[in-house]
């Protein structure tokens, strides 16, 4: 009992909210639940919780168009879908051609849970009530609270929506293929979100390293080059230099050679004798 009242009072306390990190708020055109910003999940947390008018549903019945009414009959402990999850499979964005999983929190019927299916269905056009698609139905393993999941490939376009629905096969009738099911215990739930397409994927580029010098070189631009030594390089116009010569090595063409100072022994004037 106490399990039925907190649904009760989440269900009368939801109102309608922003959409953020993943979780959907009432829209009003649609008359779902909707995550209107890429993202890797689309959560309708509480919005969706009851079954109609039962106890209650906030803003039943929740599906597109408002075309698929809840039933009427039982106690809050009876058949409803209180929560639906759409997530990527691989963790990504939501993006066209990936895997998506669907993952449902529903309340089976306790003493009758062996009748109670839960089908699920896509469409890739949320305005398009008609263009249904069928995944799969499963059947309840237990009676309470449940968490079913399953799978399927996201079609092209952005915008996209699914739809629980629970259905008590011995008083609702309807096939796989009626994306809208009439027992007097079904309820069914959508919730629209928004998928990435091919041409809004953003694109990184590669980090480039700073090269050094070494590495590249704009085109007006040489490598350095060490400054030569003047025994490496010489310009047209200069000369090796000469190394000073000693009078012994050059003398110049008029230049005569010295003549040492003769001593008195050695040379005498022609007037001078020798004592």
């Amino acid at each position: 009992i106490s399990g039925i009242l907190t649904r009760a009072l989440k269900a009368d306390t939801v109102g309608t909210r922003s959409s953020s990190d993943g979780i959907a708020f009432y829209d009003e055109v649609l008359g779902i639940p909707k995550c209107s910003s890429d993202g890797t999940s689309c959560d309708t947390g509480d919005l969706v919780i009851g079954r109609g008018i039962i106890y209650p549903e906030p803003n039943h019945p929740n599906t597109l168009g408002t075309t698929c009414i809840d039933g009427t009959s039982g106690e809050p402990s009876d058949e409803s879908v209180d929560r639906i999850i759409v997530s990527s499979e691989s963790g990504d964005y939501l993006m066209e051609d990936g895997r998506a999983i669907i993952t449902a929190t529903v309340n089976c019927w306790a003493d009758g849970y062996a009748n109670d299916y839960v089908h699920f269905y896509y469409t890739s056009n949320e305005v398009d009530n008609a263009d249904w698609n069928f995944i799969e139905r499963i059947q309840c393993a237990g009676g309470g609270q449940q968490t079913l999941t399953t799978s399927y490939t996201l079609p092209k376009g952005s915008s996209h929506a699914v739809r629980v629905s629970i259905r008590h096969m011995e008083t609702d009738l309807t096939e796989n293929d009626d994306s809208c099911g009439f027992g007097s215990f079904t309820d069914n739930d959508d919730v629209a979100f928004t998928v990435t397409t091919a041409g809004s994927i953003p694109t990184i580029s590669p980090t480039t390293p700073n090269p050094t010098r070494a590495q590249t070189l704009s085109p007006t631009e040489s490598s350095s080059t060490p400054e030569p030594t003047r025994a490496q390089t010489l310009s047209p116009t200069e000369s090796p230099p000469t190394p000073e010569p000693t009078r012994a090595q050059t003398l110049s063409p008029t230049e005569s050679p010295p003549t040492p100072e003769p001593t008195r022994a050695q040379t005498l004037s022609p007037t001078e004798s020798p004592f």
